[in-house]
C-alpha cells in the first residue's frame, strides 16, 4: 500500500499550476453509473428486439457461428486498442500495455456518457498512470475521430463503388474529418516553420497549457502516426465488415458483400458523427435504411445489426466500466512525469 507521504506528492503534482488534475472519484463513479444505465437499457431494448424480430428461428443457426463471431468482434476491439496504443507511446513512451488496455477499456466504455464526454477520462487515467498531464495527450482525440470517421468513409465509398450503388453523401461533419486529416498530416512537416511564428512563440511562453497542448499535437499530428491510426480503423472496419456479413448470411439477409460494406460503412458515419452515446439509435437504423434503401428486408437488416453492435460493443461495455470502477478505486501516487514523457 502507498504510504501517506506517496498520497500527499501525488495531490501536490495534481495541484500544480498548469497540470489539470485527475476528476474527483465521486465524478468518475457517477459517470461509470450514467453509462451503465445507458449500457442496460439499450441492452434490454436490443434484446427485446432480437427475440421479436428473429422470432427463434435465427438462433439454431447463429449458434453454429458465434466464436466466429465472437472473434471478429475480438478483432474490432483489438485494431481500435492498438491504434490507441500507438498514439499514446508517441508522447508516453513508457506505458506499459496494461495500464494502456485498462485506461482504453474504460475510456471506450464510457463513450455511452451523454455527448461521449466521459471518454476523455481516459487521458485523466493516463495521467494518473504515467504522470503526464491531460494536456499533452488530448490531441489524440483528434487523430482517433477523424481515422474512424475516414475509415467508414472509405467503406462505405468502397461498398458503394463496388456494387454500383449510389455514393453516401458527404455531410459537413465528414468534410470536416477530411479537413482535419490533411491539416494534421501537415503539422509534422510544417514543424520547423512554425516555430519561426513570433506570435506562436509568445503564446507557448506565456500559456503553458498551451505550450503542453502544442508539444502533444505535433507528436501525433504527423504523417506517420495518422498513418498507423488509418491503417488500424481500416484493420477495424474489415473485421466488423466480416462480421456483419457472416451474421446477415445466417439470419438470412440477401444482400451482395458491397452492400453489407455500403450499410455498414454509412452505421459508421451515423453514429460516429452523432453525440448519441455509443452511436445507439443512428448507426442501427442507417443500416436499416441503407439495406432498405438497397432491396434487402428492413426487419433482418436491424437484427442483424443488433447480433453485430453486441459484438463490436456491448460485449466490451462491462469490462471497460469494472476497469473504469476499479481506476476510481485505485489510490496509486502518479510516476515521475520525466521518466515517461517523450524525449523533446
Amino acid at each position: 500500500m502507498p504510504s501517506r507521504n506517496a498520497h500527499r506528492m501525488a495531490e501536490r503534482l495534481a495541484t500544480r499550476p498548469g497540470r489539470p488534475a485527475l476528476p474527483p472519484l465521486p465524478s468518475i463513479r457517477a459517470l461509470v453509473r450514467t453509462a451503465a444505465i445507458i449500457a442496460a437499457v439499450s441492452l434490454a431494448i436490443g434484446v427485446v428486439l432480437t427475440w421479436r424480430l428473429g422470432n427463434g428461428v435465427w438462433t439454431a443457426a447463429l449458434a453454429t457461428v458465434l466464436p466466429i463471431l465472437f472473434l471478429l468482434g475480438a478483432g474490432s476491439q483489438g485494431c481500435r486498442f492498438l491504434r490507441w496504443h500507438v498514439l499514446a507511446k508517441r508522447r508516453v513512451p513508457a506505458l506499459r500495455i496494461t495500464d494502456s488496455l485498462r485506461i482504453y477499456l474504460a475510456g471506450f466504455a464510457l463513450e455511452l456518457t451523454p455527448g461521449r464526454v466521459g471518454a476523455f477520462l481516459k487521458f485523466s487515467l493516463l495521467r494518473r498512470a504515467t504522470g503526464v498531464p491531460e494536456s499533452e495527450t488530448v490531441a489524440i482525440v483528434a487523430v482517433e475521430a477523424t481515422a474512424e470517421i475516414v475509415s467508414f468513409l472509405f467503406v462505405a465509398v468502397g461498398g458503394a463503388v463496388a456494387g454500383g450503388y449510389a455514393p453516401p453523401r458527404l455531410g459537413a461533419g465528414v468534410v470536416f474529418a477530411l479537413i482535419v486529416l490533411v491539416g494534421l498530416g501537415l503539422l509534422g512537416p510544417g514543424r520547423r516553420q512554425l516555430g519561426r511564428w513570433r506570435v506562436l512563440t509568445w503564446a507557448a511562453a506565456r500559456w503553458p497549457l498551451l505550450r503542453s497542448f502544442t508539444d502533444g499535437l505535433l507528436s501525433v499530428g504527423s504523417p506517420r502516426p495518422l498513418l498507423l491510426a488509418l491503417g488500424w480503423a481500416l484493420a477495424a472496419r474489415a473485421c466488423e465488415v466480416a462480421l456483419f456479413a457472416v451474421a446477415a448470411r445466417h439470419i438470412g439477409l440477401a444482400l451482395p458483400p458491397a452492400g453489407m460494406a455500403a450499410a455498414w460503412g454509412a452505421s459508421g458515419l451515423a453514429g460516429g458523427l452523432s453525440l448519441l452515446p455509443g452511436g445507439v439509435g443512428a448507426a442501427e437504423g442507417a443500416i436499416v435504411a441503407t439495406v432498405a434503401g438497397l432491396g434487402g428486408s428492413a426487419s433482418l437488416a436491424l437484427l442483424a445489426a443488433l447480433v453485430s453492435r453486441t459484438m463490436t460493443l456491448w460485449l466490451w461495455i462491462p469490462p471497460g466500466l469494472c476497469c473504469a470502477l476499479a481506476s476510481a478505486r485505485s489510490a496509486a501516487p502518479e510516476r515521475d512525469p520525466a521518466q515517461t514523457r517523450e524525449p523533446a
